[in-house]
């Protein structure tokens, strides 16, 4: 209250100056303006400010404001972002509300009521979070007792954006301080307004997908887990010990910082301007094309040198092979989760009905920026994920790895087919056959050109992905049988005693069978419709006969004709349009089918089936 008193006396004294008697009595306070609502009520709260006014003094208006600035700053709650929130009370079936706070340094409880500081936790403590539509996660792994702290809150996506962006800030200044981003600190002048929440309160086109960092018992390091971002989000992914099956790396809207590669830092650090999207979009696939083919390049190097101790016999070692494998799995279906997901938010840029028909229109770049960024930051940990298995895989004395490793390369080659076909071709470019150069001669095009991707090229190669990704992972999913009865899937190897742990987002054992039946569904979808626009068309043709007859007969002054004609062109364009919403559920059911227990990818379906209904 004494702060309060202390902050509204300043106030008062730079607008109204030195409180005399007069003014005084012709200028009351009012204690809305002044004061926080539950000090309002405060009997002789009104006095008070007026005492603590007149000690004031002959201070300036200048000075009355600096005054309020340093008292504000001296404030242990300044700079610290509040968010209302609720949680459950421990041991109590019971949501409280409380006020979740997040600072440039730490995260932090606060009493609803009484403002008191319940629990902070430093930035550098946060291993990972998730956001969905109610609840945010936060998951401070060993530094907590409970593992992680969840909140109900619909501002989930908000306070993840200001703690990806404040950690975004810490990283910079550590990278700075060790000297590795060379020429780019002259460039590191992102200050903090960046990730204020008026910037996190951005439109997004698809949710935060995290999973867990998976170990198992004497495995020597982590995997890292697939991430899925959006067009104004930072998304960051640290350094992993061990054997570092996964990268880290931090890719953002304002810049990329190049991951260590076969042992030699690369410093790549960009400054896109995204005040031209299409520039940042070419650097971006630039970037992407090259950690794809980098990528790539590691797919035949194993993980360990040593594979003789893979092979050995003894218990132990079986043990870790499993659970190896199993992880590896994982990270497999957690990478390539994101990617997919990432691959159809690309496909909803192209969810525009006249964009066909205006030549003004242009693509969402933003969002196209955001969906291959989450492509390229997880490949490296895709491939690596992959040569694990197929490196314990060979040790158990399977035979699959040649075809693993071929279907990883179909998977990298389509994602490179997608990246090209994310930008129109430079009108003059000569094919050098070099993969990377090719993106890098379309600058003029994709810079001065009026019109975006190519719909058509764009579909086919998300198409080519969805297959390729099916082919990887029929390579490493368990064999299964499916119970018709029960309508279950289980693993033919199963064993009895329930070894196997359940996988909640990327189950082992993927159901082939109901993933072919949701392809059929929507092929069944497309053709029918391909009938209803075949129908349209000759009805609008009928419809433009008729037209012209009636033009033949009155001349050019005929309403009927006019009208005729603009009903022609309503039904050619609605019948256009649904032909493509057609193409696009088809193309998008082959994307994310792999990955259909996940909540993004049944979120993008469904919203590419409305185009269709709609």
């Amino acid at each position: 209250l004494e702060q309060a008193i202390n902050l509204a006396a300043l106030q008062c004294q730079a607008e109204i100056g030195v409180l005399t008697p007069e003014k005084a009595k012709h200028n009351s306070i009012d204690l809305k303006e002044h004061l926080p609502k539950e000090y309002a009520k405060v009997k002789g709260v009104e006095k008070r400010i007026q005492e603590r006014h007149k000690k004031l003094g002959d201070f300036d208006e200048k000075e009355a404001k600096l005054q309020y600035i340093q008292l504000c700053r001296s404030l242990p709650t300044y700079g610290i972002t509040f968010f209302l929130i609720k949680e459950k009370l421990k041991g109590r079936n019971k949501l409280v509300p409380r006020l979740f706070g997040v600072s440039k340094e730490s995260v932090m409880r606060v009493d609803e009521k009484t403002k008191e500081i319940l629990e902070t936790w430093p930035l550098t403590r946060i291993r990972r979070w998730a956001a969905r539509s109610n609840l945010f996660i936060l998951d401070f792994g060993q530094y907590s007792p409970d593992g992680n702290y969840a909140m109900q809150t619909t501002e989930g996506e908000q306070i993840g954006q200001l703690i990806s962006g404040y950690i975004d800030i810490i990283l910079r200044r550590q990278r700075s301080k060790l000297g590795a981003a060379g020429d780019a600190d002259e460039e590191n002048t992102i200050v903090e307004d960046n990730v204020a929440p008026s910037r996190g309160q951005r439109a997004q086109e698809a949710n935060i997908a995290h999973t867990g960092v998976l170990r198992t018992a004497s495995y020597r390091g982590d995997f890292a887990e697939g991430h899925l971002i959006t067009r104004d989000q930072t998304v960051t992914q640290h350094n992993l010990g061990g054997a570092q099956v996964g990268s880290g790396r931090i890719i953002n809207r304002s810049g990329i910082t190049n991951p260590t590669l076969n042992g030699d830092r690369h410093s790549g650090f960009q400054l896109i301007d995204l005040g031209q999207p299409k520039r940042a979009l070419l650097q971006r696939i630039d970037f992407g094309l090259r950690s794809i083919q980098e990528a790539t390049e590691e797919l035949e190097k194993p993980v360990y040198s040593d594979d003789e101790a893979l092979r050995g016999d003894d218990a132990i070692t079986k043990r870790w092979r499993t659970e190896a494998l199993e992880q590896a799995r994982t990270g497999v279906m957690s990478h390539l989760g994101a990617m997919t997901m990432a691959t159809g938010q690309l496909l909803s840029c192209l969810q525009t009905p006249t964009a066909a028909e205006d030549d003004r229109y242009e693509f969402d770049y933003a969002n196209m920026d955001a969906s291959l960024a989450s492509i390229g930051m997880n490949v490296h940990g895709l491939i690596q994920c992959v040569r694990l298995y197929d490196q314990v895989d060979a040790a158990q004395g399977s035979e699959h790895g040649l075809g693993l490793r071929a279907a990883a390369q179909s998977l990298s080659d389509a994602f490179l087919d997608l990246m090209r076909a994310a930008v129109p071709a430079s009108p003059g470019a000569n094919d050098t056959g070099d993969k990377v150069s090719t993106i890098s001669r379309s600058t003029s095009s994709l810079v001065e050109g009026k019109h975006g991707p190519d719909r058509a090229a764009l579909l086919e190669a998300a198409s080519r992905v969805g297959d390729a990704s099916r082919q990887l992972l029929q390579y490493i999913s368990h064999p299964s049988a499916h119970n018709t009865n029960l309508g279950s899937v289980t693993p033919m190897d199963a064993q009895s005693n329930g070894a196997a742990s359940p996988m909640n987002l990327y189950p082992s054992v993927v159901d082939w069978e109901a993933r072919d039946q949701l392809l059929s569904a929507t092929k069944s979808v497309a053709n029918r419709m391909a009938k209803l626009v075949k129908t349209a068309k000759l009805g609008a043709m009928a419809v433009g006969q008729e037209a012209a007859d009636l033009f033949s007969r009155n001349g050019a002054d005929s309403d009927a004709s006019l009208l005729l004609r603009s009903t022609q062109g309503r039904l050619v364009h609605a019948a256009t349009t649904a032909g493509k919403a057609a193409s696009r559920l088809v193309t998008c059911a082959k994307v994310v089918v792999c990955t259909m227990e996940q909540p993004e990818s049944q979120d993008q379906l469904i919203r590419t089936a409305k185009e269709v209904s709609s």
